[in-house]
């Protein structure tokens, strides 16, 4: 159960194996493996690692990190002889640090000072060279004689997500002592320094997020491929530190250091500097627009002046400051209304709510910080940043739906296809239906293979679709679902062949363009076969499918082509396999070693574009709406679930057109974090929120046609499109339409000669420069367009019988 979290990038390129045994003097090395069916495992293989000693492991030779006020003396990963061309990338991190765990190795506990350092570089050479992680699991290790050593890289006071507690990596950190602790217990003097290390280095750690030592935590699991004590999404309500043992079925960290666990909290606390702990609510999630107020309560251990900032994930300025003194040890309470300085409310996000203070003579104390999360509506967009949106439904149908609001809400022709992620060839439809939307400038929705979803429904009936495009044959899209979409009036049109390389060929085929292509290889890679898709779409040109090979349907489809662009790894679709089969053609290849790579890689392919979609990199649930994403043909960006990859936030302060970043997962898949990281990264000038808009007009809509018909009178029951050409205004003071993705409400006061009031009668997200929404036309009256706190001129029409 060491190792990373499920469904993580570390974990997905990352190898089952035992524990590392430490020996010394051994000549020989026997292995027997034992399974109820006799047979090996395929694969297994046996690591050996060589560790010896050098003159710099000698304690008198090391020079001890000491840093700010309370760490401990930490030697240095360069001090242990980290080889730094073995990590896999660069170090993510998590939100804070809530909890740590402690460890032991479970190997030999007959060391000599000397050879710890050993033993340090012989176990991140298993974990990065045998077992495929990407960086040491543990964030610090201890010896028997209590020496402290840094373990994962990326800053022994950051909150540097580790791979050491499977299903609970995220909001903690790792400490493992070396050797067995089950077996052998060291002598007092040892357990004595090693317990007093332990205590000083979780004092110091957990104070650095504001975390009292012997607090209380609630920590959410992750899960695990095997059982464990909390299932996924399950609740573990655990002390601040924490032994590995209190969360897996494991004797670890043995049961001589899991005896000492009280007295290291008892000694923690004594050495703990914290002066306010990080302030906790009984509700942390709001929906947006509920007249809510947050009660937030922390304590402190002495009297402070303190001051609690409310901090957007766009920006370090507060949108919201509170402040206050205590007179001694007790509770400090602030209640936030969910609103900023100004008075308005808060876009929906995840919001971090920053403690901080000084004691009487001016010294600062260590702060501490947590979140409060506001939700947006069911079908609101616009947060947390002004240029940067989430539009994600409550499953991939849903967000369909929505983005095809955005993308082509006129169009009476949709595209439907199946979820990527529901196998093989769902995935080669789906990359291949994308850039077919959007060169019909036609809605990419998705639905269950089995069953029309009701939301994907009610759209085509809304939209009067007359004909509906299923790409991929029934195991994509049943033949119950083409009866269904007959049911509501539209022809069905199905692109469909035997293999998935003859479904992309008929799509191909219905594109109609004949000049260039792009090659994805779906078996091989999701990541390459959805960015090329993009590309695709940007470009409006047709995916094809290949693998090792050039399918016939394939070369069919590329004869007469002048150029092919490969999204794929090196191996698939050779260009001597293409140019021979398909003589004269020009083969450019795009790939990446992973999912942030690939990215980087095709978008530098992309035609000049002001908008970039990003998603989670290796979250299989997220490749649902992947396609969807791929079809509005912006490039797809591939990063870190909770920080921003650094590869993706340089590659957008490159792009000078860039002026947005958008998603279209939820806030669960991709952190807001992330979204407010891409937000500083855009290099143009970012949005405020809309100031000013222009009177709405209504005109009536026939069932027969699109065209808009005289603004009054309407006939009653007819349907009345309500649209507002709408702009923003820029921080620089310049004006320009609004981004796509905006919500915004349509409200409705009936005609009397008695004042009535406006009531909210639809809700909908702009497309660019446009607010539009269709309304059935009931009682005469007035008109108005609410955006935000603005809200436009009236416009009356009258209804008649």
């Amino acid at each position: 159960e060491h190792g990373p979290d499920p469904e993580s990038d570390e974990a997905a390129s990352a190898r089952p194996g035992s524990e590392p045994l430490t020996t010394t003097d051994a000549i020989n090395i026997k292995v027997r493996i034992d399974t109820p069916s006799g047979a090996v495992p395929t694969g297994t293989e046996l690591a050996l690692v060589a560790a010896p000693t050098v003159a710099a492991d000698s304690p008198a030779g090391r020079v001890s990190a000491l840093g700010a006020v309370g760490r401990p003396s930490i030697v240095t990963r360069a001090q242990w002889g980290a080889d730094e061309s073995w990590r896999g990338r660069e170090p993510y991190y998590t939100d804070d640090i809530r909890a740590g765990f402690i460890h032991h190795t479970a190997s030999t506990s007959n060391y000599t000072p000397a050879q710890a350092a050993a033993q340090v570089r012989s176990i991140y050479a298993y974990h990065t060279r045998s077992l495929g992680h990407s960086d040491i699991d543990y964030n610090f290790l201890v010896d028997r004689f209590g020496q402290l050593y840094e373990g994962r890289y990326g800053g022994m006071d950051q909150p540097v997500l580790g791979a050491h507690t499977a299903g609970f990596n995220e909001h903690t950190f790792a400490a493992v002592a070396l050797g067995n602790f089950d077996s052998t217990s060291p002598s007092a003097s040892q357990m004595s320094a090693l317990k007093d290390s332990l205590a000083r280095l979780f004092a110091w750690k957990l104070g650095l997020s504001g975390v009292d030592p012997t607090a209380t935590v609630n920590l959410v699991s992750a899960g695990f491929p095997r059982p464990t004590r909390y299932p996924k999404g399950s609740v573990a309500t655990l002390p601040a530190i924490s032994s590995h043992q209190m969360v897996n079925y494991t004797a670890c960290p043995g049961r001589y250091l899991q005896a000492q666990l009280p007295a290291i909290r008892a000694l923690a606390a004594g050495f703990s500097n914290v002066a306010i702990s990080a302030p906790s609510t009984t509700t942390p999630t709001f929906r947006a627009g509920t007249r809510s107020r947050v009660k937030l309560t922390a304590r402190t251990t002495g009297a402070i002046s303190w001051t609690a900032d409310v901090i957007s994930p766009c920006s370090d300025t507060p949108i919201r400051s509170y402040s206050g003194r205590t007179s001694g040890a007790g509770t400090i309470t602030v209640k936030w209304d969910l609103k900023d300085s100004r008075g308005a409310a808060a876009l929906p996000a995840t919001y971090t709510v920053r403690m901080s203070g000084k004691e009487p003579n001016g010294t600062p104390v260590t702060g501490a910080t947590s979140t409060v999360t506001i939700t947006p509506t069911r079908y609101g967009a616009w947060g947390p940043c002004a240029n940067t949106s989430r539009v994600a439904g409550d499953n991939p149908s849903q967000t369909s739906v929505l983005w095809g609001r955005i993308t082509a809400p006129d169009s009476r022709t949709v595209v439907l296809t199946g979820t990527p992620d529901a196998g093989r060839a769902a995935l080669g439809a789906s990359v291949a239906a994308g850039p077919l939307a959007k060169v019909l400038r036609a809605p990419l929705l998705v639905t269950r293979a089995g069953a029309l979803d009701p939301d994907v429904a009610a759209d085509i009936r809304a939209r009067e679709a007359t004909e509906v495009i299923i790409v991929g044959k029934g195991v994509v899209v049943s033949a119950a679902v083409a009866t269904s979409l007959e049911g509501l009036g539209a022809r069905v049109t199905r692109l469909a062949g035997s293999t998935r390389a003859k479904t992309a060929a008929r799509v191909a085929e219905r594109m109609g363009s004949r000049t260039s292509a792009v090659l994805v290889s779906p078996d091989d890679s999701q990541a390459h076969s959805l960015t090329g898709s993009a590309l695709a779409a940007a470009r409006g040109v047709p995916v094809l499918i290949a693998s090792d090979t050039l399918p016939a349907a394939t070369a069919g489809a590329l004869a007469g082509r002048r150029s092919v662009t490969v999204v794929a790894p090196p191996g698939s679709a050779p260009e001597s396999v293409i140019r021979a089969k398909v003589p004269g053609i020009s083969v450019k290849r795009l790939w990446g070693v992973d999912e942030v790579r690939v990215s980087v890689a095709v978008a530098g392919a992309f035609p000049s574009t002001i908008s970039a979609m990003l998603m989670p990199e290796n979250r299989g649930a997220t490749w649902a709406t992947a396609s969807v994403a791929a079809s509005a043909g912006m490039p797809l960006l591939f990063t870190a679930s909770s920080a921003i990859s650094p590869e993706i936030e340089k590659l957008i302060g490159s792009r000078a057109s860039l002026r947005a970043t958008t998603t279209s997962v939820p806030g669960a898949q991709l952190d807001d974090q992330v979204l407010g990281g891409s937000s500083r990264a855009l290099p143009g000038r970012p949005w405020s929120p809309p100031t000013a808009v222009p009177t709405p007009t209504s005109t009536s809509t026939r069932a027969s046609t699109r065209t808009n018909a005289s603004p009054e009178p309407v006939q009653k029951g007819s349907l009345l499109k309500v649209r507002a050409a709408v702009t923003a205004k820029y921080t620089d003071g310049s004006w320009r339409p609004i981004p796509a993705g905006v919500p915004f409400s349509v409200k409705f006061k009936p005609y009397k000669r008695k004042p009535g009031t406006f009531k909210v009668i639809a809700t909908g997200t702009t497309t660019t420069g446009l607010a539009k929404a269709y309304v059935t036309a009931k009682r005469s009256g007035r008109f108005r367009i609410v955006i935000g706190t603005t809200t436009s001129r009236r416009d009356f029409v009258r209804v008649i019988k």
